[in-house]
């Protein structure tokens, strides 16, 4: 059910447990690849997926999530409020079994959220690497700045 079975078929040491399947690790980009063939991502509750529900999003695989109270339960519903596909954060846990349940059995549903999660990968600066280096940069170079800045002032009341 979460993977294409054909497709996971060659992928070695596959193993299905009730319509769940455990794979290997492997490298970054096999795994975001990997990812793609599934149909939905099941996040954990009270830990939340972190990087993982970057690479999901990135992969435009629907991602159901249900945020909690902690940081550290709210990232991947941080992460689909910031790429604007936020359909699948559930208010509560049967909205969470209903949203996996109907993502799975509607290929109509998923589509358009993968859809959603494929034009944020243009639009939002979830995924906008290169303006974040940027913007971390000139927040860098002003901190300097500032505390030059500051260390000339205290040079100039000190010699006074």
């Amino acid at each position: 059910m979460l993977f294409l079975i054909s497709e996971m078929k060659q992928v070695p040491g596959w193993a299905i447990v009730q319509d769940f399947f455990f794979v290997p690790m492997v490298q970054k980009d096999q795994h975001i690849e990997r990812s793609s063939l599934c149909t939905v991502f099941l996040d954990t509750l009270l830990v939340n997926a972190h990087t993982v529900a970057m690479d999901v999003s990135w992969a435009t695989l629907p991602m159901v999530t249900l945020a909690h109270e902690r940081f550290s339960s709210r990232v991947a519903a941080s992460v689909l409020r910031a790429a604007q596909c936020q359909t699948t954060i559930s208010r509560n846990l049967q909205d969470y079994t209903v949203l996996a349940t109907l993502i799975s059995r509607s290929p109509m549903l998923a589509s358009g959220i993968r859809q959603c999660l494929f034009e944020a990968r243009e639009r939002s600066p979830l995924f906008d690497t290169a303006g974040w280096v940027e913007d971390l940069e000139r927040l860098l170079v002003s901190l300097w700045d500032l505390n030059e800045a500051r260390a000339s002032n205290l040079s100039s009341a000190l010699s006074h």
